[in-house]
């Protein structure tokens, strides 16, 4: 048991810093951003409408593509990682579900930052000038805003199962480019999910079209759920190449 703590601590010491960076830039500039459309807004308007306006949902898109991004290892440092794993004698393939699991984890965890982000400015709203009569239906906003409703979906089991399909997928496809990062390859379809993804939570959100893109981000899943479900030990010879190669003998 300790063997499987040890790759899933090695997975959030190497990324858990830069994770939360990325959630706290996001957070400081969508509040500057929303408080800086509340205070520029005349007369009465509604919470969704106000949310439109500040285009925080395009900074909640680069956001989860630079958050996906370090979760998938490109800034990790791969050799250190691999000898760490070839030194705890675990099955890649071992290493490579628990790297799923730290990876819903850690999307999870930006999605509910993001609600707790939007929670935080809806506060504002209620207290500001522009809420007015609104504010004992502001609630409806979780309805009408495709971002909110996206991240609060409140009974629409819907659109919480195209979460768990969307948090479930990219997961596998993040364990599969950290598997392939540590042999020296470039994989181009995580970010082609990743990118399906932030499309439809910023031009449609779940509430619309988001089904159909979490249908076509499992099927690019399916491939990958095999080949980190295939692998041997990774104590295997001809597993280490290149740089990792280099690495083990220097040490």
């Amino acid at each position: 048991m300790n063997r499987y703590l040890s790759v899933f601590g090695l997975s959030a010491r190497s990324t858990l810093s830069k994770l939360m960076i990325v959630i706290f830039a996001m957070a400081v500039i969508q509040t500057g951003m929303f408080l800086y459309t509340l205070h520029h807004t005349e007369g009465i308007v509604l919470l969704e409408n106000l949310i439109s306006q500040s285009k925080i949902v395009y900074v909640f898109g680069v956001g989860f593509l630079l958050y996906y991004a370090v979760l998938c290892g490109i800034s990790k440092h791969i050799s250190k990682a691999v000898l760490t794993m070839h030194r705890l004698s675990i099955k890649e393939r071992t290493a490579n579900w628990i790297g799923v699991l730290y990876n819903a984890m850690a999307l999870i965890v930006f999605l509910a930052a993001e609600l707790t982000i939007c929670l935080m400015l809806c506060g504002f709203y209620w207290n500001s000038d522009v809420s007015g009569d609104y504010q004992h239906v502001m609630y409806t906003a979780f309805y009408r805003s495709d971002l909110l409703h996206s991240l609060l979906p409140m009974e629409d089991y819907l659109v919480l199962f195209v979460n768990a399909l969307y948090v479930l997928s990219l997961s596998i496809l993040a364990a599969y480019m950290q598997q392939q990062n540590r042999r020296g390859k470039q994989v181009f379809l995580t970010a082609f999910a990743a990118g399906i993804t932030c499309a439809e939570f910023v031009q449609n959100g779940n509430s619309s079209g988001g089904v159909l893109g979490a249908l076509l981000v499992s099927m690019l899943a399916v491939f990958p759920a095999g080949a980190i479900s295939k692998s041997g030990a990774l104590d295997e010879d001809n597993f280490y190449g290149g740089e990792d190669e280099r690495y083990e003998t220097e040490i």
